[in-house]
């Protein structure tokens, strides 16, 4: 009896989590091909953090002093904050850089 529990036990945990990924369409031959979107929005983030960087360069170049530098950094956090406020009006996470699909199994 006690065996018995425990493997329905088992198989209850481990088929919960192919269950959720079923739903959300992620398992082999569920998914749509979604490459395109995919790659687009994996660039767009890329390019996204490679202008900020870029700006951030530029400004503590242009620096001459620390006051000059913590500007920058204030800079820096100001348009981090902006770029987070628009993905939580658009619904996703704060930490996520752009609405990117895992791909499919």
């Amino acid at each position: 009896m006690r065996t018995a529990l425990i493997a329905a036990t088992a198989v209850l945990v481990l088929s919960t989590p192919l269950y959720s990924q079923e739903q959300k369409g992620m398992l082999k031959g569920t998914a749509p091909d979604n490459f395109e979107q995919r790659r687009t929005g994996i660039l767009n983030s890329i390019d996204q953090r490679i202008n900020s960087l870029q700006e951030e360069r530029t400004c503590i170049q242009a620096a001459k002093s620390n006051e000059d530098i913590r500007s920058c950094a204030e800079k820096r956090r100001a348009a981090a904050e902006k770029a987070r406020e628009q993905r939580r009006s658009q619904g996703r996470p704060a930490g996520s850089p752009a609405p990117v699909l895992p791909p499919a199994r």
